[in-house]
């Protein structure tokens, strides 16, 4: 634009030339407008891509821990729903205690070696004792799940998880037992 300008009052076109000044200085403002637009939109994107990769590195620790878990299941140890591993306590205890099964003392390094696999992952242990009948040792199906966590959770400390990432816990309801992942490494329940 500007070298059109400058033939164009070289030729002697008829513009005059404080007018030519003035278009110059618009264009000059026009340029500057421009250059500072841009600049502003770099910055913007480079906020965005930070935004974007802090997004993914927090979400890469859910991710690890997720397939630490599905790595576990496929060897057979349980089902995964997110970062959440559930396991058959018919396959993991022998009825009506907290001994772990020959079929889980079995499965116990699989799932150590799957939980090595989301280090920065917190993992805690859940538990139920289901309808289980009331006994001397275990007067209430919480009493079982919750002796079920804890021998759950002394398996994979021998195993070689870090009693820092674990918490065990007995809930209420249906026989069942879980390993949940929390990504964030918080302790969550403890």
């Amino acid at each position: 634009m500007r070298l059109w300008l400058v033939a164009a009052s070289a030729v002697g076109c008829g513009v005059p030339v404080a007018r030519y000044a003035a278009l110059e200085d618009g264009f000059d403002a026009a340029a500057a407008a421009r250059d500072r637009s841009l600049a502003e939109l770099d910055a913007c994107r480079a906020e965005v891509r930070v935004g974007t990769e802090r997004e993914e590195a927090a979400e890469a620790p859910r991710r690890v821990a997720e397939a630490a878990l599905l790595q576990v299941a496929e060897r057979g140890a349980g089902t995964v729903t997110g970062a959440r591993l559930g396991l058959d306590p018919a396959r993991w205890f022998v009825a009506g205690t907290a001994e772990l099964s020959e079929e889980g003392r079995r499965l116990v390094p699989t799932l150590a070696a799957g939980l090595a696999a989301a280090p920065g992952a917190h993992v805690r242990l859940e538990v139920s004792g289901g309808d289980a009948p009331a006994t001397l040792e275990y007067p209430t199906p919480w009493h079982l799940g919750a002796d079920r966590a804890v021998a759950l959770a002394l398996a994979l400390v021998a195993a070689g998880v870090p009693t820092d990432r674990l918490t065990a816990a007995a809930t209420t309801g249906p026989a069942s037992a879980y390993v949940v992942l929390d990504a964030a490494g918080s302790p969550g329940g403890r």
